[in-house]
């Protein structure tokens, strides 16, 4: 990003990455599947009623997360963090992430359980790959908030090769 956009810019995709984090951080669902998976991984009926429900409740939560951090985030920076507020419009793309995050976080243990590792070691290759190609040409044609654009563009193909693959 400094490459293409300078320190600022890095600044301001680092405070928008982590604030999309905290929000991630909110929906524990990951921790309370990904030991439940590897009991059904032979038992594809129940596997497939635990990973729809839980891919349904995350991206519930998210969404009912997403919009809270979304309507209440801009006014909290603003008062307590005015130096901030240009990350915002990052953020607002990047809460655009938690979509395809609702998916990933509950597929990843899956790929642990069926001990395909190495499907899920090309996969983020294949998303580092993605981000070498997408970053520049987004940062360029969009600046700033092209890095924010490929942020959520890489995230949504690496879920669904992730998803493909499984």
């Amino acid at each position: 990003i400094k490459i293409f956009l300078g320190t600022e810019a890095v600044a301001l995709y680092s405070l928008a990455s982590s604030l999309i984090g905290h929000i991630r951080s909110l929906m524990p669902i990951e921790g309370i599947v990904s030991p439940i998976i590897p009991q059904y991984i032979n038992d594809k009926e129940r596997l497939n009623r635990i990973l729809g429900k839980s891919v349904k409740y995350q991206l519930l939560g998210y969404a009912v997360i997403g919009f809270a951090a979304f309507v209440f985030m801009p006014p909290f920076v603003g008062y307590f963090f005015p130096h901030y507020l240009p990350a915002l419009p990052l953020y607002n793309v990047m809460l655009f992430s938690l979509v395809p995050t609702g998916f990933a976080v509950i597929i990843a243990p899956v790929f642990y359980a069926l001990r395909r590792q190495k499907s899920l070691f090309f996969a983020y290759a294949a998303r580092l790959a993605m981000t070498a190609v997408f970053m520049p040409v987004l940062a360029y044609y969009f600046g700033v908030i092209g890095v924010a654009y490929e942020f959520v563009l890489t995230l949504l193909a690496f879920v669904a090769l992730r998803y493909w693959a499984l």
